[in-house]
């Protein structure tokens, strides 16, 4: 079926293509396409080697997919019947060992983006510096190595569920690179050197790794975008905050579900908004050193083994939601919160509370929720003066209304 096909056919909802062998000596092609209110069935017969890749390609999401191509055996004929549009292409089973220049130079004439999905084959990616893809996503391969030459197309690389066991000094070479997506794979180290100076990244994510080590100039003078940094689900057991002070557009920075449990130097990101250091193993957490970061909303250091809750909170002074629940907490003075004029929830549930203070001085004129399930008490002393003075203020002693509260 012929390009010019699928323009005309605007009523046409997918096309289905079946490539089978005959006898060794011959394949059948059969196309299914299916309109809005009938379905036609195209049968050609073709004299060629045999083999089997398929082929089906839906107007909405612009997505056609290719499963069990071999590209070196049966060449690239099957892209000259891709729509015009901007299509993504999604490869399932690919059959070659390397996505290299003599693949993508191909491909990219028929597609700004690729997926490449449990293809055991796959073991490299090599980007030339004339390719013109736009998005590479790569999931569930054998891929172990990674080059890329100078390119300004690429814009975001995705690579899941792979045993690649670095990310490549040559991701410096993507000039144009907006996000790098890395997950399911034994990478152990991050180089932040890689990545310093890039003026149109701005999302990092790694995530599900076995990383324990980051590397980097904590005082470089190149300068990056990058607005997002998740570094969750690895093997962190200390990082030194000041590698990310090249970073001084970050809003984001989430490196929950490690295994820290500490951390030194100190944050400088003047735009940051939103700081997780949920699930890991902090006893501590002492930010009376850094300088005020003002933009902070979210603080959330839940699930950790704090004694105590930190202090310089004031160091946020704008934070809205602060989140310090499930660690070891016994004491709860609500003066360590004091000059947190914007505060609106504050989570301290599943901390196993001795006691809880509320000075009658004290005045958080924005605090509406203030939750305190699983923590040992069912009431506030004095609740009713607290309450006076902030009568917007809603305490949770459970999680559901229909549970009962169990005092310790």
């Amino acid at each position: 079926m012929r390009k010019h096909c699928f323009n005309k056919l605007s009523f046409l909802k997918y096309c289905y293509c079946l490539v089978l062998p005959i006898e060794r000596i011959s394949i059948i092609l059969f196309f299914f396409c299916k309109f809005h209110h009938s379905s036609i069935v195209f049968v050609t017969l073709v004299l060629q080697q045999p083999y089997a890749f398929r082929l089906q390609c839906r107007l909405s999401p612009q997505l056609c997919v290719v499963e069990d191509w071999n590209p070196k055996e049966e060449g690239f004929f099957v892209l000259n019947h891709l729509p015009d549009a901007q299509f993504t292409l999604r490869m399932s089973n690919l059959l070659i060992s390397t996505i290299g220049t003599k693949f993508l130079t191909e491909v990219d004439r028929a597609v700004p983006s690729i997926i490449v999905e449990k293809s055991s084959s796959v073991k490299r990616l090599i980007v030339p510096s004339n390719c013109s893809i736009q998005f590479i996503h790569l999931h569930d391969t054998e891929l172990n190595r990674m080059y890329f030459e100078a390119n300004r197309a690429l814009t975001k690389l995705i690579v899941k569920k792979c045993p690649l066991k670095e990310i490549p000094p040559s991701i410096n070479n993507l000039t144009s690179l907006k996000e790098l997506h890395m997950s399911e794979t034994p990478i152990t180290t991050i180089d932040f050197n890689y990545l310093q100076g890039r003026d149109l990244l701005n999302i990092l994510v790694v995530e599900q790794n076995i990383v324990n080590y980051l590397t980097g100039m904590t005082e470089s003078t190149n300068k990056s975008c990058l607005n997002i940094i998740k570094l969750r689900k690895s093997h962190l057991q200390t990082i030194n905050l000041d590698l990310f002070q090249p970073f001084q557009t970050l809003e984001l920075f989430d490196i929950s579900s490690n295994m820290l449990q500490s951390l030194t130097g100190t944050l400088s990101n003047p735009e940051l908004k939103y700081l997780s250091v949920s699930e890991n193993l902090l006893l501590a957490f002492d930010c009376c050193s850094w300088n005020p970061i003002r933009t902070l909303v979210s603080l959330s250091i839940g699930r950790n083994r704090l004694k105590e809750v930190p202090r310089c909170l004031i160091t946020f002074a704008n934070v809205k939601s602060i989140d310090f629940s499930y660690n070891v907490i016994s004491h709860i003075d609500m003066q360590d919160f004091d000059g947190l004029n914007h505060l609106e929830e504050l989570d301290l549930g599943g901390n196993k509370l001795l006691t809880f203070e509320f000075r009658q001085e004290l005045m958080l004129p924005n605090l509406i929720r203030l939750r305190l399930h699983e923590s040992c008490i069912c009431r506030l002393n004095d609740s009713e003066a607290v309450l006076e003075r902030m009568p917007n203020l809603i305490v949770q002693f459970v999680v559901f209304s229909s549970e009962k509260c169990h005092a310790c």
